[in-house]
């Protein structure tokens, strides 16, 4: 009571303005970050952008983070500061900015070279891609995708083989997909050239409530 009893008594001092500024500097960022994530649904903020993208403005905002730690911006938090602790601050953000660099450099090789599931799924990509329709007597072309549903659930060989002489089967699984994920697939597949007869999508039912996609890597 004593302490909101005090805001009758409230004199103004230079020294709000600044904190005010900060106070707005820092606030209104934030609460346009939790609007654009509601709109989007997403969990952080652009967490469909590449892994280039966000890469690039995280080690952006080290920088800029590194060149206004010590100006006069923040001078009146650390007015009797010396240039000592800028310094270390400057080489603490440096060191981060290698080791982010190094981290995304290093996974995306390891993903490329030493995934079984990325090997697997950029090779079944590549077929469908080359799928055309079938000619007069020849199988028909089916491409078949899903989640892992379907890749634990189906032998693909022992399909084509009890079938090789009414279907080609063109399969891309890909674990933790659903509905979306296959709906804006397929239409990428469709504008690469695509030409499927037959398209069989095998997802989870509760896939079609979910109104997301899948965050992580893709071919």
């Amino acid at each position: 009571m004593q302490l909101l009893a005090g805001l009758s008594n409230f004199t103004w001092h230079s020294e709000y303005a600044s904190a005010f500024f900060m106070l707005c500097l820092f606030s209104i960022p934030l609460f346009l970050a939790d609007l654009l994530l509601e709109s989007s649904n997403h969990e952080y903020p652009f967490a469909a952008s590449s892994y280039a993208f966000r890469t690039g403005l995280a080690a952006t905002a080290l920088i800029i983070l590194a060149y206004f730690s010590g100006s006069n911006l923040n001078a009146f938090v650390y007015s009797n500061s010396r240039s000592a602790p800028f310094f270390y601050v400057k080489v603490l953000a440096g060191i981060c900015l290698v080791l982010i660099v190094a981290f995304e450099v290093s996974s995306t090789i390891l993903l490329k070279h030493h995934s079984e599931t990325f090997a697997r799924v950029s090779r079944q990509y590549s077929d469908a891609v080359r799928v055309r329709p079938a000619k007069a007597g020849e199988p028909i072309s089916v491409l078949m995708v899903g989640n892992s549903l379907l890749l634990e659930g189906i032998d693909v060989d022992r399909l084509q083989k009890l079938t090789s002489s009414q279907l080609r089967i063109y399969p891309i699984f890909l674990e933790a997909t659903g509905y979306y994920d296959w709906l804006y697939g397929l239409q990428r597949l469709f504008r690469e050239g695509a030409r499927p007869q037959v398209v069989v999508v095998g997802v989870g039912v509760n896939s079609f409530l979910l109104n997301s996609v899948r965050q992580d890597y893709v071919p």
